[in-house]
C-alpha cells in the first residue's frame, strides 16, 4: 500500500499543497487505485485520481478536477455506464465478438504523469470513452475504456507518454469508480470537523 500511494502523494508534495488526504479508493485492471483530496476553507476542492496508463514505461498517471468540473465527470461516467449497459446488451443478442466504438461524448479533464522522476502536467486534455468488444481465451468479452491519447508536459512538448487508458469491465467496476469519486463521497468528508477543532 505504501508504494501505491507514494507517487500521488509526491504529486500533491510538488503542488506544496496545505491540505491532501486519501478520500477513497478503486479498482481497475486488478488494480487498486486512490483518490486524494485537497479542500479548501471556502469549500472549494480539487480531486487527484489515479489512472490506468498506457503506456509501457511511464505508469503513473491521473487525472484532476476540482469543484467547478467534478460534476461533469461524473455526468459523463452516468452516460458511458448506460450506453455499456446498452451496448453489451446489444452485442450479446447480436452475437458481435469484434467492436471498438467511441462514444458521442467526452470530458476535459487535467493530467498529471510521472515521467522518469518528476511529475509532468497536461492540462484541459479530452478525456474520451469507447466500448470495446472483444474474444479472450475462447469468451467474448466486453469493455468501456476510458483514455485521452497521447499526454504531453506543459514546460516541454518533447516529454510524453502515452495516455490514461483505464478499462472497465462491468457496471459494477463502474459504479464503484464512481461511487469512489461521488459527492457524497466529497461532502462526507468536507463535513468532517478539522482535527484542530476538536481540541478548544
Amino acid at each position: 500500500m505504501r508504494k501505491l500511494l507514494f507517487p500521488i502523494f509526491a504529486l500533491l508534495l510538488t503542488f506544496n499543497l496545505k491540505a491532501q488526504v486519501n478520500l477513497s479508493s478503486y479498482t481497475v485492471g486488478g488494480e487498486q487505485k486512490q483518490v486524494l483530496i485537497n479542500a479548501k476553507d471556502d469549500g472549494s476542492y480539487t480531486l487527484y485520481i489515479d489512472m490506468g496508463s498506457a503506456d509501457k514505461i511511464h505508469k503513473d498517471v491521473g487525472i484532476s478536477v476540482n469543484s467547478e468540473t467534478h460534476k461533469e465527470l461524473l455526468l459523463a461516467l452516468t452516460k458511458a455506464k448506460k450506453k455499456f449497459s446498452e451496448w453489451t446488451k446489444v452485442a450479446k443478442e447480436n452475437n458481435v465478438t469484434d467492436l471498438y466504438k467511441k462514444m458521442d461524448f467526452s470530458v476535459r479533464v487535467n493530467c498529471f504523469f510521472m515521467y522518469y522522476d518528476k511529475w509532468k502536467f497536461d492540462y484541459d486534455k479530452i478525456l474520451d470513452f469507447h466500448f470495446m468488444v472483444y474474444s479472450s481465451g475462447g469468451k467474448t468479452k466486453y469493455a468501456l475504456i476510458l483514455s485521452t491519447g497521447e499526454l504531453a508536459s506543459s514546460e516541454n512538448e518533447y516529454m510524453t507518454m502515452d495516455g490514461i487508458s483505464s478499462i472497465f469491465m462491468t457496471t459494477e467496476s463502474i459504479q464503484g469508480f464512481m461511487d469512489s469519486i461521488s459527492i457524497e463521497k466529497v461532502n462526507s468528508f468536507m463535513s468532517k470537523p478539522k482535527t484542530e477543532d476538536l481540541f478548544k
